[in-house]
């Protein structure tokens, strides 16, 4: 292929990667079924971790990453949350939508988190008398 192909990164690559922690307080998980994690972000991969080791990944593709974080509770409670992004090389042999390709490719590389959000989803359970 005249351009080469896409690869994934290593996980020796994610040692440069921008990093943020979040915070999930013990309050936000009060009287809800689930939290979702919304990341807006433009770069290459995301990693989702909690004390070293890796709960979810994204490949960008435009869209917002959305990670139902109930399955992990216990452990972001013991260990804390952390977001990776790898930046994205702005000739990566990728295919994405015009609306989502980011700056022109003079800029080398790519990558801008542009927000996080904590989007609690709430359950109703509904309970009719037998007639």
């Amino acid at each position: 292929r005249p351009h080469g192909v896409a690869m994934a990164p290593g996980d020796q690559e994610f040692a440069l990667a921008a990093a943020w922690k979040l915070g999930v307080a013990e309050t936000d998980w009060k009287n809800v079924h689930n939290l979702f994690l919304v990341v807006h972000y433009d770069g290459d991969v995301a990693h989702l971790t909690s004390g070293g080791h890796l709960l979810d990944d994204n490949f960008y593709n435009g869209k917002p990453w959305r990670v139902g974080l109930s399955r992990f509770e216990q452990q972001i409670a013991n260990d804390g949350l952390e977001l990776q992004i790898l930046p994205r090389p702005a000739d990566a042999p990728i295919f994405l939508e015009k609306q989502y390709r980011g700056p022109a490719a003079n800029s080398g590389q790519i990558m801008q988190l542009k927000s996080v959000q904590l989007i609690p989803q709430y359950q109703l359970q509904l309970q009719f008398p037998e007639h």
